[in-house]
């Protein structure tokens, strides 16, 4: 997940990287499933494609933002990014096996194969994250935007169950649920 570039009532500011890595880890540790889903490590898988500008250049500034989280303990588990490229031919089998153990997979924006990710991540229970609300519309689990000069976190609540992620009710009485 990466700049939001939203419209209208939520304005046309992308919301900064380094902000979103924070609320993305803050997220995880508000993830009340991650212990049991999780083993090891805790991974931020990035996902990207490199015919895509736009998707390289957010996956390399998400992973700026995401270096100085590295190693920080969440929930009795240490921040680990990883970036993967994105096949274009990648089955879904195989999509599921690399996604399967991470805590969360944030596609980067541009990424056109999102939908697919979003929901082999629902089968396998990791959590989804994009930069913005439009993509928690569509089935993401997790986005990102600014309303009023102050960051909001959108949780798709179907997608949650679905994936069977159990998220604390204090972080979810914050958010904006669609």
């Amino acid at each position: 997940m990466v700049c939001l570039a939203t419209t209208g009532a939520w304005g046309a500011a992308p919301v900064p990287h380094d902000l979103q890595a924070a609320l993305l880890v803050k997220v995880l540790d508000y993830d009340r499933s991650l212990v049991e889903r999780v083993p090891g490590d805790l991974p931020i898988l990035l996902v990207w494609e490199e015919s895509r500008s736009r998707s390289r250049a957010d996956c390399r500034a998400m992973a700026k933002a995401l270096a100085p989280m590295e190693g920080k303990p969440v929930r009795g588990k240490r921040v680990r990014v990883e970036r993967w490229q994105l096949p274009s031919d990648v089955a879904g089998a195989e999509l599921e096996r690399r996604l399967r153990g991470a805590g969360a997979v944030y596609l980067c924006r541009g990424t056109t194969q999102a939908k697919r990710v979003v929901r082999a991540a629902m089968s396998v229970g990791v959590l989804s994250v994009e930069a913005d609300r439009e993509a928690v519309e569509r089935g993401a689990m997790i986005g990102f935007g600014i309303k009023e000069n102050r960051p909001r976190l959108f949780v798709n609540i179907a997608s949650i169950k679905t994936a069977k992620i159990r998220l604390d009710p204090r972080l979810l009485v914050i958010a904006d649920r669609l």
